[in-house]
C-alpha cells in the first residue's frame, strides 16, 4: 500500500484493493463538479474484484478545496493535477494506469496524458465534446464571469443535469457557481486555442482512447465527440481521420448527458472499464 498524501489526489479503494492493485483508474470530475460520484466506485465489485485501485481529481474551489480560487487556466490545472500524480507514481511500484473523465473532465484527463512520462493504458472520455472545435462555436462567447447570478442559473437549467431544488436554492448556488464560472470559462478559452490547429497535439502510443456516449445526452451528442478519432493515430492525418468511422472504441450508455449518476448506467460503465484491463 502506497502511503502518499495529496491535495489533487485521494485513494477511494479499500486496503485490500491498495495493498496489491492490478491497476489504478483516475477519475476527472465534469464543470462546476466534485469527485462526490466517483467516492463509491472504490467499493464497487467489478473494481475490486480486478484489482483496480480508485483515485479521485481533487479540483479547488469545492468540497474540502471550497475557499481556494479555481485555476484560471487549462495549463495551470493540468500541471498541477501532473505534478501530483508524477509524486504518487514515484512513490509506488509500476502499476498501468487509466483514466475516466467525464465531460469537462475528458478533456483535463487528455491534456493530462500529454504531459504524463507513464503513459495511460487507456483514457475513458465519456460524454467529453471534442477539443477540435470551430472558430464559429466560441465566437459570441459570453463568459460566465460576466453573467448576473440569474442569467448563470438560466444558461445552467438550459444545460441540464442539475436538479431544480439545487438551482432554486440561493445560499446553495452562491457557493458552488464560483467553481461553475470559473470551470467553463477555463474550459472555453481552452477550445478556442485549440481551434488553432497548430495547438492540436495527438495523445502518445500505447495509449489507447474510448469514447462513451449517453443515448439521450442533449449536451455531448455524438456528432460533438467525433473529433477525438484523429487524437489517437498518429498515422492518420485528418482527412484520413475524416474518412475513418471508428478508429476509437465507442460505447453508448443509456442515458443522458451525466449518465454516470444512475445506478444502471453505472454498472455498465464498470464493466466496460475492466474490459480494458
Amino acid at each position: 500500500m502506497v502511503q502518499f498524501e495529496s491535495k489533487w489526489l485521494k485513494c477511494r479503494s479499500t486496503p485490500d484493493v491498495t495493498v496489491n492493485p492490478s491497476a489504478r483508474i483516475f477519475c476527472f470530475p465534469w464543470a462546476g463538479g466534485n469527485a462526490s460520484p466517483y467516492v463509491s466506485w472504490g467499493n464497487d465489485d467489478t473494481l475490486k474484484a480486478t484489482g483496480i485501485e480508485v483515485w479521485t481529481v481533487e479540483y479547488p474551489a469545492r468540497l474540502t478545496r471550497i475557499r481556494e480560487e479555481m485555476c484560471e487556466t487549462m495549463e495551470e490545472l493540468v500541471d498541477s493535477i501532473v505534478q501530483s500524480i508524477h509524486a504518487l507514481l514515484d512513490a509506488s511500484s509500476y502499476t498501468p494506469i487509466m483514466f475516466y473523465g467525464h465531460s469537462m473532465g475528458g478533456t483535463v484527463s487528455y491534456e493530462v496524458a500529454l504531459q504524463l512520462r507513464q503513459v495511460p493504458h487507456v483514457l475513458f472520455l465519456a460524454a467529453a465534446a471534442s477539443p477540435i472545435i470551430s472558430p464559429e462555436h466560441i465566437q459570441g462567447y459570453v463568459p460566465w464571469k460576466n453573467m448576473s447570478h440569474d442569467d448563470a442559473i438560466d444558461r445552467l437549467r438550459r444545460l441540464g443535469g442539475t436538479p431544480e431544488e439545487v438551482l432554486s436554492n440561493t445560499e446553495l448556488m452562491e457557493v458552488m457557481l464560483p467553481a461553475i464560472r470559473a470551470d467553463f470559462d477555463l474550459l472555453n478559452y481552452y477550445r478556442l486555442a485549440m481551434s488553432q490547429k497548430e495547438n492540436i497535439r495527438q495523445v502518445k502510443s500505447p495509449c489507447k482512447g474510448v469514447l462513451l456516449c449517453g443515448t439521450n445526452d442533449k449536451v455531448v451528442p455524438m456528432e460533438k465527440i467525433k473529433g477525438w478519432h484523429g487524437l489517437f493515430n498518429p498515422k492518420l492525418s485528418d482527412s484520413e481521420a475524416e474518412s475513418v468511422k471508428q478508429p476509437l472504441d465507442t460505447h453508448i450508455i443509456e442515458g443522458s448527458h451525466f449518465f454516470i449518476t444512475k445506478v444502471p448506467a453505472r454498472m455498465t460503465v464498470m464493466k466496460i472499464l475492466v474490459e480494458y484491463l
